[in-house]
């Protein structure tokens, strides 16, 4: 088993080819976007197991979220039932937010701060991108008008994908315009997690760099 310092870096991996390769494979696979989410969707929750393993419990509900939305996402893809795609979602998200929450945690533990609790923080951040984009989905979901620059009515457009990017470009406050919220509630989650990733960057972020920078000069 893996030392718990060193876990995030396995999870940073994860997160960081999850969101490389998916959407690239999504591009050249097209049609068979459904498996690559659903392959890339269990990598990902299956190396985030390890960062479960503070405790048996922890470890054990882990394991059951990531086995119930890896079971979800396969009766989904034979049946395509917007219900399954809901429940999916909403574990991958509850998953997603024990994650954050146990790298907070870490970065809070008591020694000094490393590369490795930077390496949590980073996590972190990618989590929270990935967190707005599930929030986003349930929006569309709610109110099909909320977004401006995608096509719902294209079976094979990759919703999931444009709100993914749309959720990191928002979160790093880049802000393309391609696509804009066009509801308050919409807009509302897109300047909340813009003022989060920005907030997150300047205080926590910098507070982990800043440390270790000043343990290097000493």
């Amino acid at each position: 088993m893996p030392q718990k310092k060193e876990r995030f870096g396995y999870l940073l991996v994860g997160l960081i080819a999850y969101l490389l390769l998916g959407p690239i494979a999504r591009e050249i696979l097209g049609d068979m976007d459904g498996l690559i989410l659903l392959i890339a969707l269990c990598s990902v929750l299956v190396i985030g197991i390890f960062s479960l393993q503070e405790s048996r419990l922890l470890f054990t509900i882990g394991l059951c979220m990531a086995i119930a939305a890896i079971l979800l996402v396969v009766l989904d893809s034979f049946q395509d039932n917007h219900i399954l795609k809901l429940l999916a979602l909403a574990d991958i998200f509850l998953f997603f937010a024990m994650s954050i929450w146990l790298a907070f945690r870490h970065l809070f533990d008591a020694g000094p701060i490393d590369i490795h609790k930077l390496t949590g923080g980073v996590c972190i951040y990618l989590l929270l991108g990935l967190c707005w984009s599930i929030l986003y989905m349930y929006l569309i979901w709610w109110q099909p008008e909320a977004f401006t620059g995608i096509m719902l009515d294209k079976p094979d457009n990759p919703i999931y994908w444009d709100m993914v990017y749309f959720s990191f470009v928002t979160l790093t406050t880049l802000g393309y315009g391609d696509i804009t919220p066009a509801t308050t509630m919409a807009r509302v989650l897109a300047y909340t997690e813009a003022v989060t990733g920005q907030l997150y960057i300047a205080i926590l972020i910098g507070t982990l760099v800043g440390n270790i920078a000043g343990r290097f000069r000493r």
